[in-house]
């Protein structure tokens, strides 16, 4: 991303999940916008390069975004080809401990989880990111200090991506962007609260139960181990407790 003469130019070239296979399609143009509420103050030209299924990602940022706040024709183009794409396969690891997290996440397609590893090698799971959810670790995002958590694809998955810098840039450029921002990151900070409350305070069949209830896709997508790491309870605890559910349907 460079500025001149007031203008920003974005440039967006597609991460493939083998490098060495090339971009698909021949997408490649130059876009002109002009804001004419005030917000933005510049013109914003962007240079376009992917496949061409790059418009049906950005459509379905487009809807998520159009459903979370109001933003014009432009902000919503400065955000989406300021993003980039990146599709990763099962098990690909985004993130490792001792790493700096250096992009924001948000997920078109797949799962991903965010965990933590112990001395003794015992795997935490701290949450799960489906469709239309972000994922960081936002410790080391904000600090620039090397990560303890990891960021694993539970699916072949596809990402948008973007850097703290760009990310900045476009808070600067688009308040709209930066309250929704602020609102997910207070989001999450309540549900961190609530999960701890639920941990300290209901019994194993009860954090059982509110964990389907809140993430329904997610559990039936995910192995049972990790459930149970996510509900800090054993595998064969939550077996137990999924048998007598079953029992009583």
């Amino acid at each position: 991303m460079s500025a001149d003469a007031g203008e920003i130019h974005f440039v967006l070239t597609a991460k493939l999940a083998r490098p060495e296979a090339p971009a698909r399609g021949h997408l490649s143009q130059t876009v002109i916008a002009e804001s004419e509420t005030g917000r933005l103050h510049y013109r914003l030209r962007f240079t376009v390069y992917g496949s061409n299924g790059f418009s049906c990602l950005m459509n379905q940022l487009d809807q998520y975004l159009r459903s979370k706040a109001q933003f014009t024709d432009e902000e919503l183009l400065c955000i989406q080809t300021s993003a980039t794409p990146l599709t990763v396969r099962k098990r690909q690891l985004l993130l490792r401990a001792g790493d700096v997290c250096r992009h924001k996440l948000f997920v078109l397609s797949g799962l991903l989880r965010v965990y933590r590893v112990s001395k003794d090698g015992t795997e935490s799971v701290m949450w799960f990111a489906a469709e239309s959810q972000w994922a960081i670790d936002p410790e080391s995002y904000t600090t620039e200090t090397p990560s303890h958590c990891y960021i694993e694809a539970l699916e072949d998955t596809t990402l948008l991506l973007w850097t703290k810098e760009t990310m900045n840039e476009l808070f600067a450029a688009i308040p709209p962007f930066r309250q929704l921002s602020d609102r997910v990151r207070e989001e999450s900070h309540n549900r961190n609260l609530q999960r701890i409350y639920i941990n300290i305070s209901h019994t194993a069949e009860e954090k059982y139960d509110a964990f389907v209830a809140d993430n329904p896709a997610v559990f039936r997508r995910v192995p049972l181990h990790m459930v149970a790491s996510y509900l800090g309870m054993t595998r064969e605890t939550l077996s137990r407790i999924r048998h007598k559910h079953h029992q009583f349907r």
